[in-house]
This record gives C-alpha cells, structure tokens and sequence, in this order.
C-alpha cells in the first residue's frame, strides 16, 4: 500500500494574530488514514471564516469551509477572542503523487494563510540510524560495530546532515521572510512551501539510497551540528533512530585534547557544555526514539550495551556487538585508561579551576563525579 510523508509549513509570521497548531509536522500516511487539521486562532474581533483548499497533483480538487468551535471561543486581554477549527482529510487516493492542502482565514474581507501541509508519495524504506555525540565519546566505536553487524557500508563519518537540515531551514526562512512572498499572482504566493520541503528531502532521501544497497544505512557523525540538524532530519526520515554516545567531561576533554591540540582546555570543556546542554534541549522536541550510550559502558560493560542496542534496533546478533567492542575498539586512547579524578589529571592548577568553573555543575547534573569513581555515588569495582 503506497504511503505518504508529511511536512507542515506553517504560517506564523503571516497571520494577524497568535496561532496554534495542533498537528503532526512528521510521519507517514497511508489510504485509509485520517488527518486530524485542527488549532487555535487567537486574535481580535468577530470569528473569521477558515476555509481550506484540497489540490491533487496540482489540480484543485476540494476546497470549503472548517468548522470553527464557538463554544471554545473564550475572551483575553486586550480584546482578544479564542476560536478553535477542527477538519478531518481522508486520505482515499492510491495512485497519485502528491496532496497539498492550504488551510487559511478571511476576515474583514481581508485573507490570511494559516497552515500549508503536502503529503508526498514516499517509498523509500531504508531508514537510518544515527550515531551522535560529543567528539571522543564513542561513536566511532558504536559506529563501527553497528556497521560490522548490520552489513552496512561504512563511510567513517558523513557529515551532511547539518547541510540537509540547512537546506529545509531556507525554504522555511525564505517563505517566512521574501518580500513578495504575499503578492497575489506571483508563483511564490501560489506555490506550497510544504510541498517544495516534502519534494527536497525526498531527493535526498533517495541520493542517500543511491549510495546504499544495503538493508542499513548507519549515519555516524559527532558534534553540535547534527544534533541541532535533527529537527528537520526527522520530517525527512520519520522512522529513523538514533543512538547518541556520551561521556564524563574528565575523560572527553583529555582526548579531546589529544585529538585536537589546536583547542585549549577552556574551549573543549565549553564545546561538552554545550553539546550536553544542546542535546538535552533537542531531545525533548523531537518525537524520534533515541538510546544514550555512555562510554564507560561501551568500555567496561559491552554485554550490556550489546543487549540494550539488539533491543533497541530489533536485531538478533547472539553478542556480536559486544564481541566486536571488545576485539575492535577502534582507538587506543579510549580503550586502554584508568579512570582518574579531576585532582589526579596532568592539567595545570589554572587549567583544573578552569575545568572546574566550566563543568563541575553540568557534570554533577548528569551524574558525574569529578573524583574516581567516574559516576555520583556509584563504586568502580
């Protein structure tokens, strides 16, 4: 049965008041399936009509008014009214390529966009699964092993999700922001922005397929970037899954460090705040399921990571994971370390109360100690 992809561009920036979606800006759609277009339209004066147009493979084909709750209409400061729509789409068509509906108000006369929503045509299947986090935390690790296991082509790191995700990013500025972007007549002002991000990521969707003949694709890239990318990524790849590797500042900025001595001390203890601090925002926006591998796991305890990540993926490898984390680890200043306190590192006193400044607070809010036990509380035996 042909499915259908969503993707939701709405209309903020262009309504005369404060709007609220209550929809689903990802996921797949088959026949049979209903599309629940409903919100909130708060603003001043009497309620609005909201009207919505139905255009199949750019032929209009429906169009008409959206019921409008006035017993949910309730009355604000300043004058402002609440009015809640509510529209079921059926979704009963097979054999066509793309629906596009436009969703939008009159009011005094005057027409306000509100919502434009394109479900394209998807039969692309192979979904990725990510491997993210901080560099030197273990996902070239985690990387590798997947990859081994799963057959799965092996790149090292791709580093083009940032550049997808950019990609679909402009489309939203650029109909948010162009000047002309209301004129009528010009194809700017008639053209669906949602339509044009649902037609790019599937481009990418299948270049990425066009590299892969494999049953898996495993996308290992660390750093900020890909985990701010996610967002977008997953309107492009709804069933994707990510596994994100993290690991106690002490250990990640010495082999930072190492790895990198172009950095000082002070600018990658900042860039693991950060990274923590950004993944722990990105995580709760997005609806994709996600693992958190530590790194001492994938170091000490690589059985039980090997049953966490066969779960997690629904995948039979009888420990194939763990065996390959154990022969396999990839890079010896990760494998091979004794874990020290802050007082024991060959830092600098300067260097240690710096380290201290910039991470002690977020350490010990992801339960990490700063002496040598690694984990708050938690005995290495």
């Amino acid at each position: 049965m042909p499915r259908f992809r969503i993707e939701v561009f709405s209309c903020h920036d262009d309504f005369n008041g404060e709007l609220e979606l209550n929809l689903n800006n990802f996921g797949y759609y088959c026949s049979g399936d209903v599309l629940d277009i409903s919100g909130r339209v708060r603003l001043q004066g009497e309620m609005p009509e909201i009207r919505y147009k139905v255009l199949v493979d750019g032929a209009l084909k429906e169009e008409g008014y959206i019921d409008t709750d006035r017993g949910l209409r309730n009355e604000f400061q300043g004058g402002m009214n609440d009015f809640c729509f509510h529209h079921p789409y059926h979704i009963t068509q097979d054999k066509i390529q793309h629906v596009v509906i436009k969703v939008y108000s009159i009011n005094g006369g005057v027409e306000q966009k509100i919502v434009d929503i394109a479900l394209l045509k998807d039969e692309v299947h192979v979904a990725p699964v990510f491997v993210l986090g901080s560099p030197r935390s273990g996902t070239t690790a985690i990387g590798n092993a997947l990859r081994t296991i799963l057959d799965a082509k092996n790149y090292g790191e791709y580093h083009t999700g940032y550049l997808w995700a950019n990609i679909l990013a402009q489309v939203d500025e650029y109909f948010s922001r162009y000047h002309t972007r209301n004129d009528v007549g010009a194809f700017i002002q008639d053209v669906s922005p949602a339509l044009i991000k649902a037609k790019l990521g599937q481009s990418i969707k299948e270049l990425l397929n066009d590299y892969h003949s494999e049953k898996y694709i495993v996308d290992k890239t660390p750093g900020r970037n890909m985990i701010e990318s996610l967002p977008y990524l997953q309107s492009i790849w709804p069933d994707m899954k990510l596994l994100f590797c993290k690991r106690r500042a002490i250990e990640n900025v010495d082999s930072r460090m190492k790895k990198f001595p172009q950095l000082n001390l002070e600018q990658h203890a900042r860039q693991w705040v950060e990274t923590v601090h950004l993944w722990n925002k990105i995580k709760h926006e997005i609806n994709i399921p996600f693992l958190e591998l530590d790194h001492y796991d994938v170091t000490f305890k690589t059985d039980e990571v090997d049953k966490k990540i066969s779960s997690f993926l629904k995948i039979k490898n009888s420990g194939a994971i763990s065996e390959y984390l154990k022969n396999n680890f990839p890079q010896a200043t990760t494998r091979c370390y004794e874990i020290k306190s802050l007082g024991e590192m060959e830092w600098s006193i300067d260097e240690k109360k710096m380290f201290s400044m910039i991470c002690k607070e977020v350490m010990e809010s992801e339960g990490y100690s700063l002496d040598d036990n690694y984990f708050l509380d938690y005995a290495v035996l």
